[in-house]
């Protein structure tokens, strides 16, 4: 009953792998939610990881590249990593290897999603906190969208 079940949870655990990386955790409490805890699941996911199956640093470069490519700061990233079990070392050692320039992907993000940024103040403040939720520090994010536009108060002719 026991290999049985073991066979079955491996399937599980390769077709789910084969679709895209997980990380150990992850990968552990989707079968734990379909399985439930057993001997079976950790011999399971200690066999997927010796076989190279599973890795906890491919999953975490894969993540990073993406939210990367995406426009994320690594606040952001870093913390997405984190919630997924991801060792925060290891988080760190992936964002060195990457190494994106985080000042010109925030630039790039307010140039295309806020042209008027450097012109009207109202969307200059969404450009801040856009990058900010994106996880940009202030630094990066001051440089990225520069000085606060002054207010423009023009008279109507009456």
């Amino acid at each position: 009953m026991l290999k049985d079940n073991q066979a079955k949870i491996y399937r599980s655990a390769v077709a789910m792998l084969a679709r895209r990386e997980h990380s150990q955790r992850e990968l552990a409490q989707k079968l734990q939610r379909k399985y439930g805890n057993s001997d079976s699941l950790e011999a399971v996911l200690a066999e997927v990881s010796e076989q190279g199956l599973q890795s906890d640093e491919r999953y975490a470069e894969s993540l990073a590249r993406g939210r990367v490519n995406r426009g994320y700061g690594p606040s952001y990233v870093r913390q997405e990593m984190r919630s997924k079990g991801v060792d925060g070392e290891l988080a760190e050692q992936v964002l060195e290897t990457l190494d994106p320039d985080w000042q010109t992907l925030a630039t790039e993000q307010v140039r295309r999603r806020f042209p008027d940024s450097s012109t009207d103040p109202n969307v200059w403040l969404k450009a801040c906190r856009f990058l900010q939720r994106r996880g940009f520090d202030g630094r990066v994010t001051q440089a990225a969208v520069g000085q606060r536009p002054r207010e423009n108060f023009s008279e109507e002719s009456t």
